[in-house]
């Protein structure tokens, strides 16, 4: 393997990877300008105005370009995502209306287009305000679906948007209960969004609130909303992921605790159904608090 190579300077955060239609591999990152370690408070303003830097790197010749900002306006921004739609990127990210990290339910999610090599002035996704979670994008038939977890009162939603043809809808709540609701997925699957999110403090049969969580699941070609519980655990599920689709083969991995352990779990999927058994793949002393899922397939089988 070849050394790292440094292609920003300056601190930076919330790094993304997405590979190109013409093989290259774009990054996007956020940046901001020099702090003062003894002066935590320079942290903060630095942060207030921060911005998005790209670069490409060229396996032909091994090199990165020179670091560019995708927009001149600072704010702060966080949690890229990156998906191709023909020739075009879209990369959507998560901001803070006001600056203000102190303040709730003011996140924005935020939407611009790299064409042509010149990206689009960045456009609020209607009605995103109030985001909680890092979104999750996937290309879909006919253009994008994006999925995020929103906070409303005493209730927590699922949100999906849909882009088609060029434009965002403002939005749909396809789950809405006074559960807690953490990482919202989507992937495509035969060209349709498949979304999965983590439901903890769920409903016992009477209606109360219980230690207990679940995995849902939803399709967005489902009409009316009917969202399907996919797992159901006796404790809190603490983190979830959902490997990329290829030909219609997915797995959906997560964490659960077991005694004094934290079991990783995951059930594998073909074409949207999936399989009923539940292989325990890891067991570990402390939680696994983060899933991030990278697959292959080898002889038919998912790794």
């Amino acid at each position: 393997s070849s050394p790292p190579v440094n292609i920003g300077s300056g601190s930076s955060f919330t790094p993304a990877l997405h590979h190109l239609p013409d093989g290259r591999i774009m990054a996007v990152w956020s940046h901001i300008s020099e702090v003062d370690e003894l002066k935590p408070s320079t942290f903060i303003l630095a942060l207030a105005s921060s911005t998005f830097n790209f670069a490409i790197y060229d396996p032909l010749t091994n090199e990165w370009t020179d670091p560019t900002s995708i927009d001149s306006s600072g704010g702060m921004r966080f949690a890229p995502r990156l998906s191709s739609i023909g020739g075009d990127v879209h990369l959507i990210w998560v901001e803070d209306a006001d600056a203000n990290p102190f303040t709730r339910l003011d996140g924005v999610i935020m939407h611009s287009i790299w064409s042509g090599g010149v990206w689009s002035q960045p456009q609020m996704i209607p009605g995103s305000r109030g985001v909680e979670s890092n979104p999750s994008l996937s290309v879909i038939d006919g253009g994008s679906i994006l999925t995020y977890t929103r906070s409303n009162e005493n209730n927590s939603e699922i949100i999906i948007h849909l882009l088609e043809d060029g434009v965002w809808d403002t939005g749909n709540s396809i789950s809405n209960t006074n559960q807690t609701f953490t990482d919202s997925q989507t992937i495509q699957v035969n060209g349709q969004g498949v979304v999965y999110w983590i439901e903890n403090n769920a409903l016992d049969l009477d209606g109360n609130i219980t230690d207990n969580g679940r995995i849902m699941g939803y399709q967005s070609n489902d009409s009316p909303a009917t969202p399907l519980v996919f797992h159901n655990s006796d404790s809190e599920i603490y983190s979830l992921a959902v490997t990329p689709s290829i030909h219609g083969l997915y797995a959906v991995v997560w964490s659960e605790p077991s005694a004094n352990q934290t079991l990783l779990k995951a059930r594998v999927c073909n074409h949207g159904t999936c399989n009923l058994e539940v292989i325990n793949m890891a067991t570990e002393n402390t939680h696994i608090n983060q899933i991030e899922a990278v697959v292959e397939v080898r002889e038919g089988r998912l790794i």
